[in-house]
Order: C-alpha cells, then structure tokens, then sequence
C-alpha cells in the first residue's frame, strides 16, 4: 500500500516551486505604436503573461489616440529623458528620432535599474525603426525580438553586439489573421525562451569576471600580471585594445557581466584623437562609467597611431614611423597630440561613478617607447601625463610608478589596485545598504551614491548631529564610537556600522537624538543635495521613498 506523503512535505514542496516560479518569472516590455498597432501588441502582452510573465506596455506612437491603455504612456518615455510632449509635433521623422532616442534612454534606465529582462515589438517602417534604433543605446545581454516584414537593415539593425532577433511577419502586422498571429506566437516564444534560460544559465559557480584591454594579444608585462586576479578567485577575459576590440569588452561591461575592468590599452584612443585607422567610437568606456564597475585605467599604447601605409595623409610628412606589417604602419604621438590624448581619456575617467584608479607607467607606456626603442620621447610622455593629471577629478585615485609598462610589477601593481577598487565597492554598498530608502537599490544607484559620499573626520567629544537640528545628511559611522543622547542624557552607544540621520535625509525633520564622539572617529557624509540628485536621477528611488513615508504614515 502506497504511503502517504505527509501534508509538511507538500506544502515544503508548494513553497519550493513558488520560490522558482519566481526566480524564473521576468519582466518583459512590449514596445509598440499602439495608436496603429494597439491590438497586435495586446495579443503579443496576451502570450507572455500566459507563460508567466510580467509585461511592461510601452506606447512610442507619435500622433493617434492608443488603441489600448500602456503602462509607460508616451508622455512619460519623454519625460523620462527630459522632454516634452510637443517635441512629437515637428516634421514626422524628426519627431520619430526623438521618441527613439527618449525610448532608448527609458529602456536604459529600466535595465539598469533591474526592472527589465527582454522587449519584443511588432512594427512597420516608423514604428520598427524606433524601436531599431533605441537598441543601439542599450547594452548586451538583453533579449530582443522584432516581428516585421522588412528587413534588419530598413529597422535600423546595423549596429552590433546586440541580443536581436527578427522574427519576419510577410505581412505588415496591423491586425491579427492567420498569417501575422503564429508570428506573434513565435515572436512571444522567443523572448520568453531567451529570458528564461537567460535566467536558469546564471550559475552560482561561476568565478567573478575581470575584462582587460591589452595591446595585441600577445603575452606582456600587463597580461603576466592576470596571475594576482587569478589567485584572487577571478577569471580574466583579454581584448584587444584596438578595432573592434575595446567596443567588445564595452559590451561586455554594459550588460553588467563584469566584475572589473583593467583599461589597460587605450590605442584606440590615439587613433580616435589624431585620426587612426582603428579610432575608438564615441562611446568608448562610457559601460565602465555608466554601470560603476570597478576599474583600472592605463594609457597604455597610446604612443602610436595606426595607419594604412598606402594611405598616409600628407599633414603627416616627415612624422616618425615604424613598419607593424600587415599593410599597417605605426606613428609616434606628437607632445600636443599626447596633451589631447591625456584630456580625452580624463575626462572618460571623471563620469565613472565606480571606484577608479588611474596607473601611470612612467618610463613608457608600451615596448616602443620606454628607453632604447625608437619611439622613447620622454616630452611626448610628459605631455600625455600632464593631460591627464591636470584634468583628473577629485575622488580618482592616482598611481604614478617610475616603471616601464612592461614590468611585471607595473601590472601587478595595477591588479592589486583593481582588488582594491571591488573591495571599496563592495563595502561601501553593504554600508548604504544599512539606509531603509536603499536596501533594494540597484548596484548603479549604490555606484552614484557611493562616489557622492564624503569621508570626515570627528574629534572625540565633538557632536555629529544635534538634537533638534536638522542634519546635514546622513551618517554612515566607519570607525570609532559614539554615544546617542536624548535630552543631553545617553540612551545607547553605537560602534562602526551605525547609521544616524536618517529620518533628516528623507523627511526633512530635525533629529530627535543627538549623537556624540566618543573617540576619534571617521564617518561618511550623503547631504541633502546630493540624496536630491538621485531623487531625480532615479525614479525607482523616489518611488522606494514615497513607499517608505506611506508604511509610517499606516503605522500611526
């Protein structure tokens, strides 16, 4: 006789496969002219949800009244990147390019903020090419798929690095009938089938990921120093600091599979500078910026540009060149371009909003340069140097080592650095994680606030917030203690960790206690404006705030 199976057994069971359903459960945009198209992108909406899904209904039509009603409507894709609803009321196109644009800034904010996992969308010309050309602004590593009857480069699919896939219609897909439905179908399999596994791939076993940038792909000083990560329990993916390289590791960074990034050829940014054939795009090292991933940056190999040897521009007669094979030559940086040089990539440095470290090898920053090789100039050098170290921000960590690029301890100096930079990361974001309005903040939003924090010093005895007055931010204590007072009398000691302030920096209210060095101590200081900034950077963020003030308020 079969046994039966107890009812704690089951219900552990019921427990467990809600649990995955959750896991497993994604949050899917459907993007659409849902002035034209609402009914087809209803039935798109239809099939996710079907599968368990939560879907986000985005609208980016440019005139008619919605067929249905959208989660995001088209005055909030604007407003989200800052615009208004007349800026739909120009020429047609231009009208187009704006929604595009204020959509891929929307889809941006939602990816890096952990409330998107794919999009699908189901378009003609006008809405097809919107939707196209706003993936161009996003990152890899979120799943993408297009009904339409054109083709991907009439959408706006040239650019690479994007999980796309274009599910064709042979129909325009204004209504449903038997030929665009089992598109729809296929297009709604698709992007579930891609988040899901997406999701169930996500291995805990995996190590943590460091991507570098390296000048060719040969073995050197920077790459021997990989050994340090390695140790350290990180696997190390190289790129090659030139062409297509830099744009790879970038999107890599950009869809948040990395855990650090070791910039340590930027030859792509010399050729982008003086006019190369293998220019860094505009864009080059802005994932690193954007998503607050710890970085090393090394101006390495920026004292040659790359050129085609059948086609030297004529401004360049009588420059110094070097034969690299392949049809390619190599020319040394001149002392104002080096200056350029120095100033583009400070000025990339200065938006990380991660931890960041600069290294300067000073004796030459690639085989070609340091002392005894043809292209050793040491005012070139110090030309580069100085762009840099002028035009630096305060926060960015400055190494300055009297060695050549090549030397081992160059490169090991700069991976113990990067552990440095993801040690600091990870602290400060379990720190601010300790403020209510944080705990369930993205790793970006900690990045931003991180990079705001001030670090001060109190002496003992002296107070850091006083009873009745309001505060200048929050607290974050760091190191030392300090007693709380309420009515001059002590009602508690705290030690590292304590976080006071608080109800000042969401409420506005003065602080009911005060708090006193006991000793010596090193706090870190959110104020005001800054919390304001992130209120207005980050809606996720406002939306955490109001929730909080409405549980208080039902708590009275």
């Amino acid at each position: 006789m079969a046994k039966k199976v107890p009812f704690v057994v089951l219900w552990e069971l019921l427990i467990g496969f809600r649990f995955l359903l959750c896991k497993l459960m994604a949050i899917i945009a459907v993007l659409g002219t849902l002035d034209t198209k609402g009914v087809v992108h209803q039935y798109l909406s239809d099939c996710i949800k079907r599968r368990g899904h939560r879907v986000l209904l985005v609208d980016v039509g440019l005139r008619g009244t919605p067929q249905i009603r959208p989660d995001f409507a088209r005055e909030e894709v604007l407003l989200r990147a800052g615009r208004q609803l007349g800026a739909l009321h120009e020429e047609r196109s231009r009208a187009a390019a704006v929604m595009s644009e204020s959509l891929g800034h929307l889809l941006l904010q939602l990816f890096l903020a952990g409330g998107l996992d794919g999009l699908v969308t189901a378009g003609g010309l006008c809405g097809g090419r919107i939707v196209g050309n706003a993936l161009g602004m996003l990152p890899f590593g979120l799943p993408s798929v297009l009904v339409s009857h054109l083709s991907g480069d009439r959408l706006g699919l040239r650019r690479v690095f994007k999980d796309v896939v274009l599910v064709p219609s042979l129909l325009e897909t204004d209504s449903l009938n038997r030929v665009v439905r089992p598109a729809l179908i296929r297009a709604a399999g698709a992007v579930c089938g891609m988040v899901e596994f997406g999701v169930a791939a996500g291995s805990k076993l995996d190590r943590p990921l460091v991507v570098a940038s390296q000048f060719g792909q040969r073995d050197s000083g920077v790459s021997r120093s990989y050994g340090v990560l390695l140790d350290a329990g990180l696997d190390v993916h190289p790129f090659t600091g030139k062409g297509v390289g830099g744009r790879l590791m970038d999107a890599v960074v950009g869809g948040r599979f990395a855990n650090g990034v070791l910039d340590l050829a930027l030859s792509d940014m010399a050729d982008a500078v003086v006019g190369g054939a293998f220019p860094a795009s505009s864009d080059r090292m802005d994932a690193t910026a954007k998503t607050g991933v710890p970085c090393v940056v090394v101006p390495g190999g920026t004292d040659v540009v790359h050129l085609r040897g059948d086609s030297i521009p004529k401004a360049f007669t009588g420059r110094q060149f070097l034969d690299a094979g392949d049809g390619l030559v190599l020319m040394r940086t001149a002392p104002q371009e080096c200056v350029r040089i120095g100033e583009r990539i400070a000025a990339k440095v200065n938006a990380c909003i991660g931890p960041t470290t600069v290294c300067l090898p000073l004796r030459g920053v690639s085989e070609y340069s340091v002392p005894g090789q043809p292209f050793h100039d040491p005012e070139a050098d110090r030309a580069l140097f100085d762009g840099i170290r002028q035009n630096l921000r305060s926060g960015v960590r400055l190494q300055q080592v009297k060695t050549t690029i090549e030397d081992a301890p160059f490169g090991r100096g700069c991976a113990e650095a990067l552990l440095e930079n993801i040690a600091q990361r990870d602290q400060d974001h379990t720190l601010i994680r300790r403020v209510e309005v944080f705990k369930m903040a993205s790793e970006t939003l900690l990045s931003e606030a991180s990079r705001m924090l001030e670090r001060l010093s109190i002496e003992a005895g002296d107070f850091v917030q006083q009873q009745g007055v309001e505060a200048d931010g929050f607290y974050l204590l760091l190191q030392g203690r300090a007693e709380i007072l309420r009515n001059g009398e002590r009602v508690t000691q705290v030690g590292p960790g304590a976080v006071f302030g608080e109800n000042s920096l969401m409420f506005g209210v003065p602080d009911a206690e005060s708090v006193r060095a006991q000793e010596p101590c090193e706090v870190l200081l959110l104020r005001h404006g800054s919390f304001e900034r992130l209120l207005d950077h980050h809606p996720d963020l406002e939306e955490r705030l109001a929730e909080i003030i409405q549980a208080r308020l039902r708590r009275r």
